[in-house]
């Protein structure tokens, strides 16, 4: 069940109370105690209760409300500590209360509290000007009323003989007191009226205003000498106390409701004409005027009252023409303010650089500025022809009505719309809506158009770009990648197939024929995999010369094989290309999903693996991927190990000696990588280093090989054994970019001199990407390390750019050692000896295993040598114990 508001069980307590005590009036009339007791605890509970709502109102209210809850608390608790003196001596002690007592002063602090609380709220709120003229006012009704109260109240008590001072200042405390609470209420009607609401202002005025009314009742009491006028009026005081309270609880509750837009009293509105208001103090001026000449005993007083009440009515006028003025002034600024705010809002309808339209709440456009007519072809001559759905696509109308919709009812809008000119041209548009707000009440909206078109062209292009290819333009990579998780992703795919599609003899043509006509093979090769693959099939380009294709599969697995066969086929044919006739035929291999995997790497990876085998099986052919094949089974096993082989320090390194031969002691050592795979048992480096190129593993496999070997050659040195490491670079280390920074951060990390380190490239890598490889080893050299070239003479090395090279040795391969009893090959390998000689290069022979060899070699001037003759690759330990030995002798 909802309970009631705290406002309505408040009005039901105050009708409670006096149902209660007019009640109990009713009963004890005649019987003045009971009567008095029952009317005096009435009163105290009714100061309580209004003591705790003003207390809640206090408590909830802010920092600037809450002198206006503390006064009017005093007043009530003053008004309360008096009844409750009056209670204890009347009732209790049954003795007669003396006049005046201590009951009396609480009494006559009751309305200063109350007057002090007004004046502090309206000093607080009222502007100057306004506050100016509410003084005057209030002056001008209470001299009116202070001259009668003079004449007709206070002049006979003063007349009096013999009463004391104290006594008659008590005595005149209380007609002071109503004057105080009429000036009290007047400060309401004519203060409060602009900064309280209707409600709060009717409560105060009326508890006010019970207070006058019971106090005058007392005084005709006083006056008659009848006391039913007192027994009747006295519910007032205890009346006046819970009307006062209860604006504590209506202000409290309308904090609760607003708790985030209203913490404080409402400020300051317009005030709306109120002609009582407006005449009173003139009012006031006649009725003195009236009594004056009806009263010829009241002259003197009255003639005063009015006087000064005339006074005031001239000072008011006075302040109202200045006020005027000032109003006038304002006004003018006010207008020249708003005119320049037209201009301003006209500005920047009219000269802004997107389309804007103003519209009311039917949709027709009532104002276009000149980035909107020449956006849609309409002059503002032609509004009357125009609605909002004028420029507006069919399929885009429903979107746009709400979103009008949402802005007339007050809420900005901003969305994507497509608009078509008069001339039938289709613009996007970002449309953004914004409410027209007029005191409250949205009124129509401005309608503002900003054209995308461009933008939208633009982006179209670059999600084309993004996802196709170029040169081709089929798929690219990302665009293959991202449909291969999509089709794994949808329930109603089952089954699909993953071609890869190489080119063989592709690098040949490039090479002999040129990169462009390298690029019109790529082109014809793209148009009939296009053509020769089912439709719903995605024909992307990898990169290089690999192609992919995704096919999606039904229950039939010939569908594998027929467009496999197709695309073999088709790319047999000759390319005609310019004038040349290039035959190109494909190597292709096949994964499918899930058969063969879930994963979509692994997937990937097993097609790779299939194409592969047909390459090493004679390309040119297409091969379905097989888990019982133990050639790709292999291969995959190592493409899947090797990148967590470091982590799981299945990495080690052996170590040759390189021979002095004139001496016979070791000279440096080379660093050879080796693999202990936890299945395969030994992995050849011959087998496993391609597998690390092809999958970027060998950069960090190479970084650590070379800070593992620097590490070592550090130890021996400190030993004493100052032996020169070898290591071999990658060529896709040369390709990083960062090699240099690589190898002077090893050698900075282990304190290495870089005279003892020997870098070793391949003939290879010195001629690919000569001008990039070059420079690298300028700044190589530049770090104090030596460059070989290892296994030369077994490439294709330019004797040209030999000599532009900064190496420091040749190392001869050992295919020329392993026939050095042959002519050709002693030949050959003394024309690289003198090569290097007239070079200024070191040289060394590489896989010498026998003594004769090692004589043959020292016969032509080769005295450096490394080989089985000298020791086999070995770990660290077994290595240091060759350094003291003579290997020759």
């Amino acid at each position: 069940m909802r309970r009631p508001s705290k406002p309505l069980a408040a009005i039901l307590l105050i009708i409670i109370y006096l149902m209660l005590y007019y009640t109990w009036i009713l009963i004890w009339q005649d019987h003045k105690p009971m009567l008095d007791w029952g009317g005096d605890v009435l009163t105290i509970l009714a100061g309580i209760a209004a003591l705790s709502w003003l207390l809640a109102a206090y408590r909830r209210g802010g920092q600037d409300c809450r002198p206006l809850w503390l006064l009017l608390m005093l007043g009530c608790l003053s008004s309360l500590i008096a009844n409750i003196i009056w209670l204890y001596n009347n009732s209790i002690l049954q003795e007669e209360l003396p006049f005046p007592s201590v009951a009396d002063i609480f009494y006559v602090l009751q309305p200063l509290f109350y007057l002090s609380a007004f004046i502090y709220q309206i000093s607080r709120k009222l502007k100057t000007y306004g506050a100016v003229r509410f003084v005057f006012d209030i002056a001008i009704v209470m001299t009116a009323a202070i001259s009668l109260s003079w004449q007709y109240v206070l002049q006979p008590i003063v007349s009096t003989p013999g009463i004391p001072t104290f006594n008659m200042s008590m005595a005149l405390a209380y007609p002071i007191g109503d004057l105080v609470l009429l000036l009290s209420a007047l400060g309401i009607y004519f203060g409060f009226r602009t900064i309280w609401p209707e409600r709060l202002l009717s409560l105060l005025f009326a508890g006010v205003l019970t207070q006058i009314i019971g106090d005058c009742m007392f005084s005709v009491t006083v006056y008659t000498q009848d006391s039913s006028w007192m027994i009747w009026s006295n519910p007032c005081f205890g009346l006046s106390l819970l009307l006062i309270g209860l604006t504590g609880i209506v202000y409290k509750k309308s904090l609760e409701k607003l708790p985030s837009q209203q913490t404080t009293l409402p400020v300051e509105v317009v005030e709306k004409p109120n002609w009582i208001r407006t005449l009173l103090p003139y009012i006031t001026v006649i009725a003195l005027f009236i009594v004056m000449v009806v009263d010829s005993n009241s002259r003197n007083a009255i003639a005063l009252g009015s006087g000064l009440s005339i006074l005031f009515v001239i000072i008011r006028q006075l302040l109202i023409l200045l006020e005027n003025r000032m109003l006038l002034v304002t006004l003018s600024e006010k207008t020249i303010a708003l005119e320049s705010s037209e201009e301003q809002y006209r500005s920047l309808f009219r000269y802004h650089p997107d389309a804007v339209c103003s519209l009311d709440l039917y949709g027709n456009i009532l104002s276009i500025n000149e980035s909107a007519s020449r956006m849609l072809g309409y002059s503002e001559d032609e509004l009357d022809l125009l609605t909002n759905i004028t420029f507006i696509p069919e399929q885009y109308r429903d979107m746009a009505r709400m979103h009008f919709q949402q802005s007339w009812k007050g809420q900005p809008q901003s969305y994507e719309l497509c608009l078509q000119a008069r001339d039938g041209r289709l613009i996007q548009v970002q449309m953004t809506n914004i409410p027209i707000m007029i005191q409250g009440h949205t009124v129509g909206a401005f309608a503002i158009a900003k054209d995308i078109t461009e933008k939208k062209n633009n982006e179209e292009r670059i999600h084309y770009l993004a996802y196709h290819d170029p040169l081709t333009g089929v798929y690219n990579r990302a665009a293959y990648d991202e449909n291969l998780k999509w089709m794994i992703a949808q329930p109603h795919i089952q089954r699909f197939a993953v071609f890869f599609i190489d080119l063989d003899r592709f690098k040949h043509v490039n090479d002999t024929l040129g990169h462009d006509v390298g690029d019109q093979l790529l082109l014809s090769v793209a148009g009939r995999l296009t053509a020769h693959v089912p439709a719903d099939s995605m024909v992307a380009r990898r990169g290089g010369d690999e192609f992919t294709l995704l096919l999606p599969l039904t229950d039939d697995d010939r569908l594998i094989t027929d467009t496999a066969q197709a695309v073999l086929e088709s790319l047999q044919q000759p390319h005609y290309i310019g004038q040349h006739k290039i035959v190109c035929t494909p190597s292709i291999g096949i994964a499918i999903y899930p058969d063969h995997s879930t994963d979509i790497c692994t997937l990937v990876q097993k097609a790779d693996r299939a194409m592969y085998q047909v390459k090493i099986n004679g390309k040119a052919h297409y091969l379905i991927y097989d888990d019982n094949d133990e050639k790709i089974t292999r291969k995959l096993l190592l493409e899947q190990s090797i990148g967590s082989a470091l982590d799981h320090n299945e990495l080690l390194l052996h170590y040759q000696s390189q021979v002095d031969a004139s001496s016979g002691k070791v000279v440096g050592v080379e660093a050879l990588l080796r693999w202990k795979h936890p299945q395969l048992g030994w992995i050849a480096p011959l087998e496993f280093i391609p597998v690390a190129e092809d999958t970027g593993s060998i950069l960090s496999i190479g970084r650590w090989v070379l800070l593992e070997a620097c590490r070592q050659a550090k130890t021996w040195a400190d030993q004493g054994h100052f032996i020169k490491m070898g290591v071999n670079l990658s060529p896709r280390q040369f390709q990083q970019g960062n090699l240099v920074d690589t190898v002077a951060e090893v050698l900075q990390e282990t304190g290495l001199d870089p005279a003892y380190l020997d870098l070793e490239i391949t003939e290879s890598i010195a001629m690919s990407h000569i001008h990039n490889v070059i420079p690298q080893l300028h700044a190589l050299k530049h770090l104090g390390v030596s460059i070989s070239i290892d296994d030369f003479g077994t490439g294709y090395s330019s004797l040209s750019y030999l000599a532009s090279f900064p190496i420091d040795k040749l190392k001869i391969a050992r295919e020329f050692i392993s026939k050095i009893n042959e002519k050709d090959s002693h030949s050959i390998i003394a024309s690289i000896i003198n090569l290097a000689y007239g070079l200024n290069l070191n040289v060394i022979a590489e896989g010498v295993e026998d003594c004769q060899q090692a004589d043959i070699l020292k016969g032509i001037d080769c005295y450096e040598m490394q080989g089985y003759l000298f020791s086999k690759p070995v770990i660290a330990a077994e290595i240091e114990k060759t350094f003291q030995q003579d290997h020759l002798h």
